[in-house]
């Protein structure tokens, strides 16, 4: 396992497509849903988006799947289920990337889901979600966060803003401008897609 703490970003190298016990992309199965997916389509970025949606939308999202079965982390166990919650997905895309030869890994970040269902809420305890599961792809020498804002409750919420901040920058709402905006959640709003040529740093 490579560690890189919160305050660092991954360093690209061949350990980042290697196959692993959890990330096994070498089943052929895996890979030729991978190689099937991004078809066509010549652009790491463009790979990686194909990928993202394709894991997002194929495999049901459910916290209620969570086992403390080491086996249910493999990608290729992942890939054979019908759902799964963030850390399985999120082993599913990394796989998924290795496979057609994008450097990828997994991110862990503890979160306070405000928006978590009653429901969900009485399972877990409270609203602090420790160890929320993403993919970090390494795409143009870049490291991007893969993820999507999915309200627990659409019914009651009305947007959600995203912003992008330093690493132990003091957030300041009266202080924010356009360019710091992530991403914006509201109900009916298709995902932000920037023109060809445009893109946010993160």
């Amino acid at each position: 396992m490579i560690y890189t703490p919160p305050t660092e970003r991954p360093i690209p190298g061949p350990e980042y497509l290697a196959t692993t016990r959890f990330l096994d992309h070498d089943v052929a199965a895996l890979r030729a849903f991978a190689r099937d997916t991004i078809a066509g389509e010549t652009d790491a970025v463009g790979k990686a988006v194909k990928l993202f949606y394709a894991v997002r939308d194929g495999w049901r999202y459910d916290p209620f799947s969570m086992t403390l079965d080491p086996d249910d982390y493999v990608a290729s166990r992942v890939f054979a289920m019908r759902a799964a919650y963030c850390i399985p997905k999120a082993i599913l895309l990394a796989a998924c990337a290795r496979a057609v030869g994008i450097p990828a890994a997994i991110g862990l970040s503890d979160v306070v889901n405000h928006l978590t269902t009653d429901k969900l809420k009485t399972w877990m305890g409270s609203t602090y979600f420790m160890h929320h599961g993403y993919a970090v792809l390494c795409l143009e020498d870049r490291w991007v966060k893969a993820a999507e804002i999915r309200p627990g409750a659409r019914g009651v919420v009305h947007h959600v803003v995203v912003y992008v901040r330093e690493a132990g920058q003091p957030f300041d709402l009266h202080g924010v401008t356009k360019a710091d905006i992530l991403a914006i959640y509201a109900p009916g709003q298709p995902p932000m897609m920037l023109p060809e040529g445009m893109a946010k740093k993160v």
